[in-house]
C-alpha cells in the first residue's frame, strides 16, 4: 500500500528517489489563458437569466453575466421526434 497525503485538490506521493514528494493535481486542469480569472465557488453569486423584450415583442431569455441568448434544450420526447 501506498503512502499518499491527500490535500484538498491534490495528491502528495512520495518520491522515492529523490526522498521528496511529488504532487498531483486532481483533476489535471491546464493553467488558466492569459488574462483569464476563474472565480473561486466560494465567491461565485449565482444571478440566473433574465428575460428581454426587444421591438418586435420578442422575449429573449439571456444568461445575466455574459447577456448571451439562452439555447432551449429538447427534451426526451423532442428529441425522440426527430
Amino acid at each position: 500500500m501506498m503512502d499518499a497525503n491527500l490535500t484538498a485538490n491534490a495528491i502528495h506521493l512520495p518520491n522515492l528517489a529523490h526522498n521528496q514528494h511529488q504532487r498531483i493535481d486532481f483533476p489535471p486542469f491546464p493553467p488558466p489563458s492569459l488574462g483569464v480569472i476563474i472565480t473561486p465557488f466560494k465567491d461565485f453569486i449565482p444571478a440566473g437569466y433574465a428575460r428581454t423584450v426587444d421591438e418586435q415583442g420578442k422575449v429573449t431569455e439571456v444568461d445575466v453575466h455574459a447577456s448571451l441568448p439562452t439555447v432551449k434544450l429538447a427534451t426526451d420526447e423532442e428529441a425522440l421526434q426527430r
